[in-house]
């Protein structure tokens, strides 16, 4: 599900509010163990509409959010972090007018993260660094896949059906590239990662299969082929 804005720049509260209300009400009987965002996904008015819906939040934090009483911003509550190092406030305290835990930590590049949360620390820390995948996405969907701004459509509507088939294509890539990674071995980078995505492996094995059709291409494709029964 996503709402095409009509301008760039972050969203209001406002419109992330209407997408939640929406998913709740095509899906009633789906829980929502937590929701996952960066830190532009603040704000009073937010945090609450959450904490009424009875969504978790495991949500980034700018250096300059304020919590607890007092107001401390939030870098100064955890100064003088160590690399790798992961610290947990003692107990709840508010955070955006709501009652939260907040941890922080700091990676080998000395990047910062402030993470409010219910819950237990290290599993929302896991929980988060899923997010990264919104970024993939981005990604797979421009230079790193389909070029999808290269198409000039700008109507909203034309937009959304094409990131509908696009989205498709997209879990497609990544279910393929699942499978051809447990087929084949790929080369690992220092920091462990491969170096080529799954996403970019199932791609190309795809775009492979199509560009040279044969009786053994398209038994390949119909097993890969994906289902959507209810």
């Amino acid at each position: 599900m996503w709402t095409l804005l009509p301008h760039g720049g972050a969203s209001r509260s406002c419109v992330r509010e209407a997408l939640v209300e929406r998913f709740l009400k095509l899906c009633p009987d789906r829980e929502i163990r937590c929701l996952l965002a960066d830190r532009e996904f603040i704000g009073q008015h937010w945090f609450r509409f959450l904490d009424q819906h009875g969504v978790a939040p495991c949500i980034r934090l700018p250096a300059r959010a304020t919590i607890g009483a007092h107001g401390m911003p939030v870098w100064a509550v955890f100064k003088n972090l160590q690399v790798g190092e992961v610290r947990v406030w003692h107990r709840q305290t508010r955070i955006y007018g709501v009652n939260l835990r907040v941890a922080a930590t700091k990676n080998a590049a000395g990047d910062m993260l402030y993470l409010a949360y219910r819950g237990h620390a290290l599993p929302n820390m896991r929980r988060y660094a899923l997010r990264w995948q919104t970024e993939n996405l981005h990604a797979a969907l421009k230079t790193r896949g389909f070029n999808l701004e290269d198409t000039g459509l700008t109507r909203p509507e034309r937009v959304s059906s094409l990131l509908t088939v696009v989205s498709v294509a997209f879990i497609w890539a990544c279910v393929t590239g699942e499978v051809v990674a447990h087929q084949t071995v790929t080369a690992v980078k220092k920091h462990g990662h491969r170096t080529v995505s799954v996403f970019r492996l199932g791609l190309d094995h795809l775009q492979d299969l199509l560009l040279h059709p044969s009786g053994a291409s398209w038994r390949t494709l119909s097993t890969l082929m994906p289902r959507f029964e209810r």
